[in-house]
């Protein structure tokens, strides 16, 4: 035997991506090492995978393919089409025979390894050595077979002995020479390693930004939901590398449930659930009835494994991938603030935890988020890199239309909409979401006021019209964990009274989600408004870009049941086209005036036809010109001139567009 230069030794892998399970082979009569010997001169062979593997003393029924499969995610065998064949590491050990280079294989490639032998420096037991697992790295075992499977290797490599009078395990002299030789990790630098800024900026490839653009010009076919990944955070990604290995030929799904089954410990309806999530991101491809296998995108993507190009892949499929780094962009959210912003700006259908918890999980093995403190997120400086790379458009992110709104107004208003997402959910706390309310009816122009209390009504709403146009709404707020209100959380009896005790017109209850078709039926019957936080979301949005009036508002509250916001379009429509108006006609007076020789002054009938299209329908009717022009020629805006021409009236622009905005700008301010 021959003994290898520690520094020859594999570098050790990521924690995120090293094999969970040690390699499960039978022992037999021989022991692990031996076995794996055996095996591993018949893959150099040339053996057919699906020849038998006969250890000595073992009556395990396995085959060379199976047996590869156990071996590979440690990194001892590589497939290639179908065959199998011994990697750099494996070739080594044979030839060589040093026992340390194997350990030094094996706790490179799969967790806990090392770290268990540095754990047995002092005698333990099983049970100790899983606790140890468990609580301090994070391993997700509830039997000891992983940790047995662990000791068997150690023992066979005479790293480790079993104390039979003390029930205990501890290591051996040379299991000492041997952890000197190799690197074990902290606890701390599994987490750490993943959420620490490296500072190491990374290069997306050319494949990978194409397939961003592609996504970007087709982004109403992401869809919400990632699909099922076997594996907590730190295997995804080396779960999904084996899986692409394999099916880098053709695979039958018996063999695949095999191999899930052998590595992973899946059922096939788990096996079904993750073929569909690789299918769903444009991984794998079903080419007959019963086989599968790996698209080009999937074996581009793993000749190098890489995390962050992972990322690519899933973004140009799903959403709120890269948009969620860009929320962390200015400031670290926690999760319910990400969740809201998914609902509220990015078009998740609904709140769901579970599919936020994957993105951070996917992001957090890439390096792109870290954790923060105080339960919250935040983006690391190799993800501030690769979201400078992303041709990221986020045109469905809440914006005003009125660009020259401050800073702090969209801020402001930004919060209020994750604050009525994140309160709505927050049952511990009913007030908060009262709060939220009469924050947002307040937003929508009403006069509000917050009462709360045992057996009061939560908000009054208040229109600032004169006595003849006003009414009154009374707003109660239920908030509930699950997202869905029920029925016996609403007493419709005591909404009735509680309208006709503060003499109110209409009576409204806001919460997150009203789907009982029961619940809906007794609301139009007792004439109460279901209002749920997306439209009233939608409603302060609508609001910013068209404010509309109290008047207005009265369809919204006349109609029972589910809240129709749709009735409010036609006088949304209206105003835009008064906006447009009052623009048109500006602008048209000024062409005219600048453009037009010896037309200064211009009659509603020149107008007219200036500013249609020709072979078009008018954009604007003689009668909305006129309304237009009476407004714009009013004493109190003088930006029209009128100009007697016999009888007919002409109209002359004395003001420029930014002159005629400033205006009507400072006029707004005495409301």
């Amino acid at each position: 035997m021959s003994q290898i230069d520690i520094d020859y030794y594999p570098n050790p892998r990521p924690w995120s991506i090293r094999a969970q399970a040690s390699p499960n082979i039978p022992r037999g009569d021989v022991g692990l090492v031996e076995a794996l010997r055996l095996i591993l001169l018949k893959v150099q062979s040339g053996m057919s995978g699906s020849f038998p593997v006969s250890v000595p003393g073992s009556n395990a029924e396995v085959t060379l393919d199976v047996c590869c499969r156990r071996l590979r995610p440690v990194g001892l065998v590589v497939q290639d089409n179908s065959h199998w064949s011994l990697s750099l590491e494996a070739k080594t050990w044979l030839e060589t025979d040093d026992d340390f280079y194997l350990a030094a294989i094996l706790c490179a490639n799969t967790k806990y390894m090392a770290e268990l032998l540095e754990f047995v420096q002092t005698p333990k037991t099983t049970s100790d050595i899983q606790n140890h697992a468990n609580s301090v790295y994070g391993m997700p075992w509830k039997k000891t077979s992983e940790v047995n499977r662990r000791l068997t290797w150690f023992r066979d490599l005479e790293l480790v002995e079993f104390k039979d009078y003390l029930l205990q395990y501890e290591i051996t002299n040379k299991g000492r020479t041997f952890l000197k030789s190799i690197q074990t990790i902290r606890p701390e630098e599994i987490y750490g390693s993943e959420e620490q800024d490296s500072g190491v900026i990374h290069k997306l490839p050319a494949w990978a930004i194409e397939i961003l653009k592609l996504s970007e010009s087709s982004n109403e076919s992401r869809k919400e939901p990632i699909g099922y990944c076997p594996g907590g955070k730190t295997e995804l990604v080396r779960t999904i590398e084996n899986f692409v290995t394999l099916l880098s030929s053709p695979k039958k799904r018996s063999e695949l449930n095999e191999f899930a089954g052998a590595n992973y410990g899946l059922k096939p309806s788990s096996v079904s659930s993750f073929l569909n999530m690789l299918s769903g991101i444009n991984f794998i491809e079903r080419i007959s009835r019963d086989e599968y296998q790996a698209t080009t995108l999937a074996l581009e993507w793993g000749k190098e494994a890489n995390p962050i190009d992972l990322i690519c892949c899933l973004h140009a499929k799903c959403l709120f991938i890269f948009e969620l780094l860009h929320e962390l962009k200015d400031k670290p959210k926690t999760k319910d603030e990400l969740l809201a912003s998914a609902v509220v700006d990015y078009g998740f259908g609904r709140e769901s935890r579970e599919e936020l918890f994957k993105r951070l999980r996917f992001l957090k093995v890439a390096g792109l988020v870290k954790d923060y403190k105080a339960a919250q997120y935040a983006i690391t400086d190799v993800g501030r890199s690769v979201l400078k790379q992303v041709p990221l458009h986020v045109a469905s992110k809440v914006k005003k239309e009125a660009e020259k709104a401050s800073v702090l107004q969209i801020t402001e208003s930004e919060n209020l909409l994750t604050e009525l997402k994140l309160a709505s959910r927050d049952s511990a706390n009913p007030t908060r979401l009262e709060k939220a309310c009469e924050k947002a009816f307040a937003e929508l122009g009403f006069d509000t006021q917050w009462l709360g209390g045992s057996g009061e009504t939560d908000v009054i709403v208040s229109t600032k019209s004169v006595e003849k146009g006003g009414y009154r709404v009374t707003v109660d707020a239920k908030s509930t964990a699950n997202g869905s209100i029920s029925e016996k959380l609403i007493d419709f009896d005591t909404l009735i009274d509680h309208r006709n005790a503060h003499k109110a017109q209409f009576a409204v209850v806001v919460g997150c989600d009203f789907q009982s078709e029961r619940l809906i039926r007794r609301a139009e019957a007792h004439e109460v408004v279901l209002l749920d936080i997306n439209s009233l979301c939608e409603l302060i949005r609508s609001h910013e870009q068209v404010p509309l009036t109290a008047r207005d508002y009265k369809f919204l509250f006349e109609s029972y049941g589910i809240a129709n916001i749709d009735l409010l379009k036609p006088a949304r429509k209206e105003r835009e086209s008064s906006r447009s108006a009052l623009y048109e006609v500006v602008k048209g007076l000024i062409f005219a005036s600048n453009d037009l020789p010896g037309a200064e002054a211009v009659s509603v009938e020149n107008l007219f036809f200036l500013l249609k299209t020709p072979g078009e329908t008018p954009n604007l009717t003689p009668e909305e010109i006129e309304a237009a022009l009476s407004l714009l020629a009013s004493p109190f805006m003088n930006c029209v001139e009128v100009v007697e021409d016999g009888r007919e009236k002409k109209y002359q622009a004395l003001d420029s567009l930014d002159e005629v905005a400033d205006k009507f700008s400072f006029y707004s301010q005495i409301c």
